[in-house]
């Protein structure tokens, strides 16, 4: 279990990443989130804890950028509708997968992981 004191003070650093770089800060989220809810009960409530928080922090990311005039319409307005379309399914997703049992949720999450992994790998092999 990790002390309150500095799970504030990783929790305040991991702020100032997000808004600097943002590059992983969900899966940063979730291991930070799990310091404080160990248990495989609880990986549901982690994942949705740790998208409200990436919420957050985004929303205030770009609050700065919007304010220093570093935005570009034609780039954000379609990421902007996807990531619509994929909270709304996001969320009826974890509400069922709350359901679940821990081995079920923690299979999904890595089956998950790795298909973002070959994803990614095919995309960097087309680009060799």
């Amino acid at each position: 279990m990790v002390s309150p004191k500095s799970f504030h003070a990783v929790s305040f650093a991991t702020g100032v990443y997000a808004g600097v770089f943002g590059a992983g800060i969900g899966i940063l989220l979730v291991a930070l989130l799990r310091l404080k809810y160990p248990e495989d009960l609880q990986i549901a409530f982690v994942k949705i804890q740790a998208r409200f928080v990436e919420f957050l922090l985004v929303l205030t990311a770009v609050a700065m950028h919007f304010l220093h005039g570093n935005l570009v319409a034609a780039i954000w307005i379609p990421w902007s509708v996807g990531a619509l379309i994929g909270g709304y399914v996001g969320g009826i997703v974890l509400k069922k997968l709350g359901t679940m049992s821990p081995q079920v949720q923690k299979a999904l999450l890595y089956a998950s992981f790795v298909l973002a992994f070959v994803f990614a790998g095919c995309k960097f092999l087309e680009s060799l």
